[in-house]
């Protein structure tokens, strides 16, 4: 059970190479500045200690909003 559960693991935390690689573009940021090791780390940082990002917090919810509102 303990190997399904880390497999399980390792698949949420899988980000697609193109979506890193046109974020990197976007954010002109390095392979080495925006990897997965490093990302992982930012978000898990984010939602730890959620007060010391609000600004950033709140504009993340306004994109999402934008993504995601249902089309009519």
């Amino acid at each position: 059970m303990r190997i399904w559960k880390r497999k399980e693991e390792e698949m949420m935390w899988q980000i697609p190479e193109g979506e890193l690689d046109r974020a990197r573009k976007d954010l002109n940021y390095s392979e080495k500045m925006l990897s997965p090791k490093n990302l992982k780390k930012i978000v898990m940082d984010v939602y730890s200690h959620p007060s010391k990002y609000t600004e950033v917090i709140r504009l993340m919810i306004e994109r999402y909003r934008l993504e995601h509102k249902e089309k009519s």
